[in-house]
This record gives C-alpha cells, structure tokens and sequence, in this order.
C-alpha cells in the first residue's frame, strides 16, 4: 500500500511537471517572437507613428473606405502569392504612408518557408531621397557598399515601401533610382507600395514611360482625388 502511494505521488508529481514545463516553453515561445516582431519592425525602419494596421486607418469617408478595400484586396493578393504594385498618389494627409506602412505591419503576421522552415517576410520603409542618398554615398571607395550591392539590397526586399516620390535632391537620379528598382523588383516579383503627393499625370511625367511599363504588369492607382486631407479636418 505503501509503494502504491508513493507511486501515485510520483505520477502526480510527473504530471504537473510536465504542464509546468510546457507551460514554460510556450510562454518563452511567445516572448520569442515578441522579441523578432519588434525586432523585425526596428530594422524595417518604420516610423512609430505608423506601426499600425488596417483597423487604425480611419474611414469617415465613402472614398477612405474604398481606398482602404481596395488597399485590402492587394494584401489578400499578395498573401495569396501573387506580386502587387499599389500606387497610393494624391494630396498631402489623405493617409498614403498610414496605408503603406499598415500593409507592412499586417505582414509580419504571415511567414514563408525557406528549405521548409517558417521565415518571416523581409519588409522596410524607405524615403526615395534616402535611397537616393545611400547611392550616391556608396560611389565612395571608403563605403562598405557599392552602388550596385545598394541596388541588389532594395531590389531583393519582399515588400518595400517607396515614399515621398519627387521630394528631395537631385531628381534626375531619383528617376533613375526608380527606374531601376522597379525594374529589377518587376523581375524578381517583388511587391512595392509607392506614396507620392504627385497626380497620375505629374507621376506619369515624372518617371518616364520606361518605368511606366514597368508598371502595367502589376500596378493599382487607386483613386484618391476627392479624400480630403486627415490634417485638415482637425
């Protein structure tokens, strides 16, 4: 009788071990991959301002909701496996950069498998000026990177947001920045959230037919003329 109590206490003893290390383990898995989504969001260079989702975009509109759906239905494209180019062109404070930056964050809740391991999707924001500016820096000789190695890095990023498109210097490189990149994403199926204050007409101008064609394939311009300005509403 004796050996059966101590065997029943050690059974229970097991048992509640076990729950307490599994537990554990799922609590260190879930500060795990805290830990790599905020690390993954630090590297991204999103703005802290914009590290938000979809359900922050306001929609006080019936043209905010229609540019958030059609926002929406590009992200569900693209976690369907099919590469997009969104467009989000129009005034300044209609949300563009909320919007890019929102399809970043959602992202992060999806992986890809590499050799059949989950891997988290490569994303970032981006300036075009400060592209421009790393390139023009990498002519150096004393840089670590060389201009194409800075082409090769923006290129080969699964979602990159591309803001602030004709602000800055030197435009005449910033067109051909653009050039490139999209060229070189298009080939890679790559998918890229463009923001600029820029009309369809001024962009068009702006970049070029060569780069337009790099846009017919897998481009949305969706229509933002007549969202007013988030700014001006306060």
């Amino acid at each position: 009788m004796e050996n059966m109590k101590k065997q029943n206490n050690s059974l229970i003893s097991d048992f509640f071990n076990v729950n307490v290390s599994e537990e554990s383990a799922k609590a260190y898995d879930m500060e795990q991959d805290k830990m790599q989504r905020q690390n993954k969001i630090r590297l991204s260079e999103i703005p802290s301002e914009y590290q938000k989702g979809f359900n922050d975009y306001q929609t006080d509109s019936e043209e905010r909701k229609h540019l958030l759906q059609v926002v929406q239905n590009c992200f569900v494209s693209w976690t369907q496996g099919k590469p997009v180019t969104v467009c989000l062109l129009g005034d300044c404070g209609i949300g563009k950069t909320k919007l890019g930056n929102a399809f970043l964050m959602e992202s992060l809740n999806y992986t890809k498998k590499v050799f059949d391991i989950p891997v988290h999707y490569s994303i970032r924001y981006k300036l075009l000026d400060d592209i421009r500016i790393e390139y023009e820096k990498a002519k150096s000789f004393t840089e670590k990177k060389n201009q194409n190695q800075i082409l090769s890095e923006y290129s080969d990023i699964d979602l990159l947001v591309i803001d602030e498109i004709g602000i800055g210097e030197n435009q005449e490189l910033q067109k051909t920045l653009i050039y490139k990149l999209m060229n070189e994403r298009d080939l890679k199926k790559k998918t890229t959230i463009i923001c600029s204050n820029f009309t369809f007409k001024e962009f068009s101008t702006f970049c070029g037919r060569p780069t337009m064609d790099r846009f017919k394939n897998t481009a949305i311009f969706p229509k933002t003329e007549n969202i007013k300005s988030f700014r001006g509403t306060k």
